[in-house]
């Protein structure tokens, strides 16, 4: 795709085995008609050993429900010499498969992810198992991304962060809290992703933690990961009825919803502690939510304030509305546990160095140069074509990694590598504190 962070939907035929989402291929039965469904492969011709699996399971399966044109649509399929696991998986539960080859255990990180599964499916009081797949596969330009489906979750590795396996099993908790979490739907689409991508960027290291699948230097090195992306991000104040307008065209904004949402939410959670004297979280009410979202209606704003005015009363409800407004949130020093403590650094802004708009754009032509910027510095001009897709929103988060553009100029194609970063700001970090022994530092 133009654009690097874009869904790994598209077909893949890396390692001999090809994989690809049901909308890429599937020819779509019209209507809101729900049909009975049965996912199979025909391997007659794949290399010897070949197996099929998608989002039902593996081999010949036939869906447990009816399914529509989008369950088929937002199904996943993969097929030939590919590795699974378990090695002899049920149709009924979690399973994963993965295409190509990783450089590192896949078998032992489905392994993992298949236990953190479990114990999401024992909070939200999941008791009958639903099949759900996770697929990895290999992505040369925007690795460690990835999207949810019908019953699965695909995620793509690659080099560097994208080999990163405590950085992928933070994106998969991520991803898998998506399937049990509550929505709220109204109003539509990018605008309430502050609920969604804040929740689960909230919930993506504290539940590993709290299950005991990830240690305290895991957990404090992703939250201040995230910390650091968005206090020094010269966006972090926009309104968040812009985001949907910007959303694509500035990583900035784009990671608003993770970012701020992960930290306001931190606040609530905070809050509902103090108040109840450790009686109430932010769990308490998520379930809520989930249990009216169950029971048919269709979560909106006034929703979450609902729950605010009932747990924390008529300050929660302010704090909210400025949080939508651009307030940006300050959890308080002992907000995520006894063993943390906030604290300030000076980091430098990420800047990419002329307009964002062009790294979204089907053929994408530097404009916007920023005198005296890095790139301007490492020899970027007005004018040059950038040649493939560039991703952002992890090398934001990285105040050291380096991004190498592959620019044509008159014809000639070559690099430039430069450190997108710009002023250095004081940015709120966390860092571990000494507790008694026995401490639990997990919340």
């Amino acid at each position: 795709p133009p654009r690097g962070p874009a869904p790994p939907f598209a077909f893949s035929a890396d390692g001999g085995a090809v994989s690809a989402a049901g909308q890429v291929f599937l020819l779509l039965p019209p209507g809101t008609t729900r049909w009975r469904a049965t996912f199979g492969f025909d391997l007659s011709g794949a290399p010897k050993g070949s197996r099929g699996v998608s989002s039902l399971g593996a081999g010949t399966v036939t869906a447990a429900e009816p399914l529509d044109a989008s369950a088929l649509r937002q199904s996943f399929f993969m097929a030939g010499p590919i590795g699974t696991w378990p090695a002899g998986h049920a149709q009924d539960g979690f399973f994963g498969a993965w295409q190509g080859r990783p450089a590192f255990d896949a078998g032992a990180l489905l392994a993992w992810t298949g236990a953190l599964h479990g114990h999401y499916r024992q909070m939200f009081g999941q008791t009958r198992p639903a099949p759900y797949g996770v697929f990895l596969r290999y992505n040369p330009i925007n690795a460690g991304g990835g999207v949810g489906l019908h019953h699965a979750f695909v995620t793509t590795f690659g080099t560097g962060r994208g080999a990163d396996l405590a950085s992928i099993r933070i994106t998969l908790a991520h991803e898998m809290f998506h399937t049990f979490q509550p929505y709220v739907t109204r109003p539509g689409g990018l605008e309430s992703a502050w609920f969604g991508e804040g929740l689960a960027t909230f919930y993506q290291a504290r539940l590993p933690f709290r299950f005991g699948m990830i240690d305290a230097d895991a957990f404090l090195h992703d939250l201040n990961w995230t910390a650091a992306r968005y206090y020094t991000s010269a966006m972090a104040s926009v309104p968040n009825a812009q985001v949907p307008a910007r959303f694509w065209a500035d990583t900035r904004i784009r990671t608003l919803p993770y970012d701020r949402g992960m930290l306001y939410f931190a606040t609530v959670d905070h809050a509902l502690r103090q108040k109840s004297g450790g009686r109430e979280n932010l769990d308490t009410l998520v379930l809520a939510l989930l249990a009216r979202q169950k029971a048919g209606a269709a979560l909106a704003n006034a929703d979450w304030e609902d729950q605010l005015v009932q747990h924390l009363g008529p300050q929660g409800v302010a704090d909210f509305r400025a949080f939508l407004d651009g307030a940006v949130p300050l959890p308080a020093s002992d907000a995520f546990g006894p063993c943390f403590a906030r604290t300030t650094t000076r980091l430098r802004r990420y800047e990419l160095g002329f307009a964002t708009d062009v790294l979204a754009e089907p053929k994408r032509v530097v404009r916007g140069l920023v005198t005296g910027s890095a790139a301007a510095l490492a020899g970027v001009r007005d004018g040059d074509e950038i040649v493939d897709p560039v991703p952002q929103d992890g090398i934001q988060g990285e105040q050291t990694q380096e991004l190498t553009l592959r620019l044509r100029r008159d014809g000639r194609v070559f690099t430039v590598t430069y450190l997108p970063r710009g002023e250095t700001v004081d940015a709120w970090q966390w860092r571990r504190v000494p507790v008694s022994p026995g401490t639990a530092c997990a919340l």
